[in-house]
């Protein structure tokens, strides 16, 4: 176990940002704020006033059938290698129990490609890192934290997440590797993010071809049909109110975007806040 005190408050509020870890094998930090829970029974708050300005995760009863859920934005040209995650529990037997990580395994079905059952139970502040078998990054990938609560009065922070990475290609030791979009295809990114009642989802296709934007939740599940139509080449917009394919709102979440055009698949994340 690595022992570290919890990163920057500057660090916590990034978005995203990249750091070397070898020549080859480089972090990517992710923020908590994107955390997300569909269970009524968990809360999730961020106090902006304190110096800690990590999430609270805090429960309306004890138990250990508690989870939440951070999107990743990961190139596909990568393998992970570890995932790292930093944590602060208020009070003894209230933990983080599992760290898993699922990819899009198909365009309608996701599959758990890590699953660590170590009990994370110093209180912290501190950071855990599970060594991950080598998986290629697939299209979207989860990761998922399972949370036990000795009481209803607890509380669990959940700090930076970084994801240890290896180029799956081979490349110059000095530079770093950006994320390169599949040939054919480049997703873009979507604006706001996070939104909460509409958000723009622009791409670019470089020829001609028939082209699809999906929505996906975290557990894989396809919930709107954005885009089915052949597009000409070039930069492309489509927005996406939030809603499910029956007009359903769908609630806060974390979910993916997913673009086809021919035979390249892109996705990213985006997050909604009702």
């Amino acid at each position: 176990m690595k022992r570290f005190l919890f990163l920057p408050v500057l660090v916590l509020l990034m978005n995203l940002s990249v750091q070397h870890a070898t020549a080859q094998q480089y972090t990517i930090w992710h923020s908590p704020l994107g955390f997300v829970s569909g269970n009524p029974d968990l809360t999730i708050d961020v106090d902006f006033t304190a110096l800690n300005t990590a999430p609270r995760v805090r429960a309306s009863q004890s138990g250990d059938f508690f989870s939440v859920n951070l999107g990743l934005t990961l190139p596909s040209n990568v393998i992970i290698d570890e995932v790292t995650v930093c944590y602060e529990s208020s009070n003894a037997g209230t933990f983080i129990s599992q760290t898993r990580l699922t990819q899009m395994s198909s365009p309608e079905s996701a599959s758990v490609i890590h699953d660590d059952p170590t009990d994370l139970t110093d209180l912290g502040p501190t950071c855990y890192t599970s060594v991950v078998p080598s998986r290629t990054v697939g299209q979207a990938t989860t990761l998922s934290l399972r949370l036990v609560y000795a009481n209803a009065s607890h509380t669990i922070r959940i700090g930076a997440i970084g994801v240890t990475v290896t180029p799956s290609s081979t490349g110059t030791a000095s530079e770093r590797p950006e994320v390169m979009p599949r040939p054919g295809l480049d997703a873009g990114m979507s604006y706001p993010n996070p939104f909460s009642e509409r958000t723009t989802i622009e791409y670019r296709v470089d020829q001609p071809t028939q082209v699809q934007v999906r929505i996906y939740d975290v557990q894989g599940r396809l919930v709107r049909n954005l885009t089915d139509a052949y597009q000409t080449s070039g930069t492309h917009q489509v927005e996406w109110d939030g809603y499910d394919d029956s007009g359903s709102p769908l609630p806060s979440g974390v979910y993916f975007y997913q673009l086809q055009a021919g035979d390249a698949v892109s996705a990213k994340n985006v997050i909604q806040i009702r």
